[in-house]
């Protein structure tokens, strides 16, 4: 089997708060979930760290956390989850100040390993109207790529995905407070690790940060034909 987006997914934000939660209902037992944070810090600090749970699971793996000056950008993931109705909730810590604008997004993904990172996750950051994650290689085919950006705009802005024309699907976005503006995207590779993978965004000129990681498939199968012939040979029955 290998990776599909289930069409489930959803985002929240807040303004000046310790922490932000979003809901996402009716998810099914054994998929995963993949969280992205974006998050900046009226102390003029970002947070040093980034925890993130739900209330049926427990604690997530952060993948990758992004800083630049005042903003962080993040990706979490529970591998194999325990199904239902979760409420996923974000904490950023360790700012000057624990006033935070925050604004995350979740999505659900079937097919994947119980321990699925694939290679290493890389972080980028500037101060531009483009903006991008740098590039990754996953170490496995047929990965889940997770990508997201954080931008500093202060005000409600247009976010553009896809800028090199990478081939990313948007998830979410957000172009306007509450919380911190910025993009969450996925792709699914096809017959290949993919490597070099990347994306990138326009954006206002402003500070940004963005993180890109990568996730394997299970490579469990069932294969219905060799027990059928089985079961002929038992029974005497032959072509």
């Amino acid at each position: 089997m290998g990776w599909a987006f289930t069409g489930r997914s959803a985002a929240a934000g807040v303004n000046a708060s310790n922490n932000e939660s979003v809901v996402l209902n009716s998810t099914v037992a054994g998929n995963f979930i993949g969280v992205a944070t974006l998050v900046f810090s009226a102390g003029g600090t970002a947070p040093t760290s980034i925890a993130v749970s739900d209330n049926v699971n427990g604690s997530y793996t952060q993948s990758a956390y992004k800083t630049n000056g005042d903003m962080g950008c993040a990706i979490h993931f529970f591998a194999v989850g325990a199904g239902g109705n979760l409420t996923i909730t974000s904490d950023p810590s360790g700012a000057v100040s624990d006033s935070q604008d925050i604004w995350v997004a979740a999505a659900e993904f079937s097919g994947g390993a119980a321990s699925p990172a694939s290679g290493t996750p890389t972080t980028n950051s500037g101060s531009s109207t483009s903006s991008s994650t740098g590039s990754t290689t996953p170490a496995d085919n047929n990965c889940l790529v997770l990508a997201a950006m954080a931008t500093d705009a202060s005000s409600p802005a247009t976010i553009t995905e896809n800028a090199g024309s990478e081939g990313y699907t948007l998830i979410l976005e957000n172009e306007s407070v509450p919380g911190e503006l910025g993009s969450f995207v996925y792709k699914i590779l096809s017959g290949g690790s993919g490597a070099g993978q990347s994306e990138s965004w326009t954006q206002p000129t402003e500070a940004w940060a963005a993180v890109i990681a990568a996730f394997k498939p299970s490579t469990a199968t069932f294969n219905a034909v060799p027990q059928m012939t089985a079961w002929r040979r038992e029974v005497g029955i032959s072509r």
